[in-house]
C-alpha cells in the first residue's frame, strides 16, 4: 500500500473519547475516496474519518464505508482487521433499513463475504445460512465489548456468568462470523458504535438469517459517522432476546428492541457449559 514504507502509519493522528484514529486509518480512506472519485456515479460517503462528503455532484447513491475497521489490531499485526462498505440508493432521510448492499474483506485471511438485500449472504461466493449450523453445545460464544466508557447503562454481570466471551477488534468482521457460525452473539453495550461500523456485516448476518438490534438514537436520520449506538447481533432471535433479557435492569422497558417481550421472562433458556 503506498505510505506504508515506513514506520510513520502506526503514527497516531487524533485521539477521540472513545477512538483513537492512526494515520494509516487516512491513508486507507484517502485511497477509497481517490477510487470513488474515479468512477462516474456521484455518492454522499459516510466515512469513519471524513464524515459526510459528496463526492461527484449531486449524490445518486450512498456509501457507507470503514476502510479499517481494526486499526489497532492492524498497528499491531494482529491479523483481525476488515475494510467494509455498504451502499443503497440515495435519498433524503436515508436509514441503515434502506441499504441495499455490503461487502467486508478480511485484510489477512482474504475472506469477502457479501450480501445484497433479498439475494441472500456469500462468502467468498458460498452462500451462508446461518441457521444451517447446529449451535456449539455449551454456553454461546459472544463478542462483547464493555471497556473504555464509563458508567455502562446496560449491566453486564448475569450475562458474562452465561456466555463464553471475546473480543476480537473488527465489528464489521465479527457480525460475518455470526454469519458463518463462528461467533454466536456480537455485544456492544458501550454507546460508541457508529454506523460506519456495522452497516455492511448488518446486511451480511441478516441476510444469512440473523439477528441485529441497535440500541439508542445514533442510528436514526441524519446518518452521520459520530453518533454512537450499543448493539445485540445474534445467530437467531431467540438467543437475542435472551441476552437482552440478561442486561435489562430489572423492570425497565424503555427502548426495548424486543417489545412484546416482558425483560426479565423471557423462555429462551441458555444451555449450560459443558
Amino acid at each position: 500500500m503506498e505510505s506504508l514504507s515506513d514506520e510513520r502509519w502506526r503514527d497516531v493522528v487524533k485521539r477521540k473519547a472513545t477512538d483513537t484514529a492512526w494515520r494509516v486509518d487516512h491513508i486507507a480512506e484517502r485511497k477509497a475516496m481517490e477510487f470513488m472519485a474515479s468512477r462516474s456515479v456521484p455518492a454522499r460517503l459516510v466515512s469513519e474519518e471524513a464524515g459526510v462528503v459528496d463526492i461527484g455532484g449531486e449524490p445518486e447513491i450512498t456509501v457507507i464505508l470503514d476502510p479499517l475497521d481494526g486499526s489497532l489490531n492492524f498497528t499491531r499485526s494482529i491479523p483481525f482487521c476488515s475494510v467494509s462498505a455498504a451502499a443503497g440508493p440515495y435519498k433524503p432521510g436515508f436509514s441503515l433499513n434502506d441499504l441495499q448492499a455490503g461487502v467486508v474483506e478480511s485484510l489477512f485471511s482474504h475472506e469477502v463475504f457479501h450480501a445484497e438485500k433479498g439475494g441472500g449472504a456469500y462468502k467468498n461466493n458460498r452462500r451462508l445460512t446461518v441457521g444451517s449450523s447446529t449451535p456449539s453445545p455449551g454456553k454461546p460464544l459472544v463478542s462483547l465489548y464493555i471497556h473504555g466508557v464509563k458508567g455502562l447503562r446496560y449491566p453486564y454481570g448475569r450475562l458474562i456468568d452465561s456466555v463464553k466471551v471475546r473480543a476480537l477488534g473488527s465489528v464489521a468482521l465479527e457480525l460475518c462470523y455470526i454469519a458463518t457460525s463462528s461467533l454466536d452473539a456480537v455485544l456492544d453495550l458501550r454507546g460508541t458504535l457508529r454506523v460506519v461500523d456495522v452497516a455492511a456485516g448488518k446486511i451480511v448476518l441478516e441476510e444469512a438469517g440473523g439477528v441485529v438490534k441497535t440500541l439508542g438514537e445514533g442510528v436514526k436520520p441524519p446518518l452521520d459517522a459520530e453518533k454512537g449506538f450499543s448493539m445485540i447481533a445474534a445467530r437467531d432471535e431467540a438467543l437475542a432476546r435472551k441476552l437482552w433479557s440478561l442486561i435489562t435492569p430489572r423492570g425497565e422497558s424503555v427502548n426495548n428492541p424486543f417489545p412484546a417481550v416482558r425483560t426479565m421472562h423471557g423462555s429462551v433458556k441458555l444451555p449450560r457449559d459443558s
